[in-house]
């Protein structure tokens, strides 16, 4: 089964605010984000699941999703993005033959975006299905089961960009300038919104 990680378990240190809970396009920007897995209400076809790792604030996040929204809690999220994915991969269900993981603040991500890069990944089911953008192959990316492992030996503050170049032979990387667009601070969400009403 294929199952979807979206990450959002970071304190925000550079936003000054719970960025999770920062308003874009009408809602919060963690509820935004998790609304693109979701087409007309259903999960998106060829996932079977969304998991939603938090860490800071998870309490004040939690109460912003849907009942319906599966939350992991993170014990190491404060190690980093790396020791994050590495705890929530071992916490996939073992029925998990591909994991698709995400970030919350890459806001420009439509739910297109995925499921361009779950096709891919049903055409080529051994190979990571990774985006590129501005120079670079990173996430969101599907991996299959047997690099699992890998994933979870990550540590600190390497996310899973630092494994593609390991893996270069068994990486398909899709264009996607959507996910060029990371909140890191309130002027990337200011100059966001302008963005979008120019």
């Amino acid at each position: 089964m294929r199952e979807a990680l979206l990450l959002a378990a970071g304190n925000s240190q550079r936003f000054a605010g719970i960025k999770q809970l920062a308003m874009w396009q009408g809602q919060s920007l963690i509820n935004h984000s998790v609304s693109q897995f979701y087409e007309d209400g259903v999960i998106l076809q060829g996932l079977n699941g969304l998991r939603v790792a938090l860490g800071a604030n998870a309490q004040q996040i939690k109460a912003q999703l849907a009942s319906a929204v599966e939350t992991i809690d993170m014990q190491n999220w404060s190690q980093g993005i790396g020791a994050t994915i590495a705890e929530a991969v071992s916490r996939m269900p073992t029925t998990t033959k591909h994991l698709l993981i995400a970030l919350a603040d890459q806001i420009a991500i439509k739910h297109t975006d995925f499921l361009h890069l779950i096709a891919l990944s049903e055409q080529y089911p051994n190979h990571i299905i990774a985006a590129r953008y501005a120079d670079v192959v990173g996430v969101p990316a599907i991996f299959p089961q047997r690099f699992f492992s890998h994933l979870q030996q990550l540590s600190g503050d390497k996310g899973a960009r630092s494994l593609f170049a390991l893996w270069q032979d068994a990486v398909i990387s899709v264009d996607m300038p959507h996910a060029s667009l990371d909140v890191d601070t309130q002027q990337d969400l200011v100059n966001a919104l302008h963005n979008q009403q120019t």
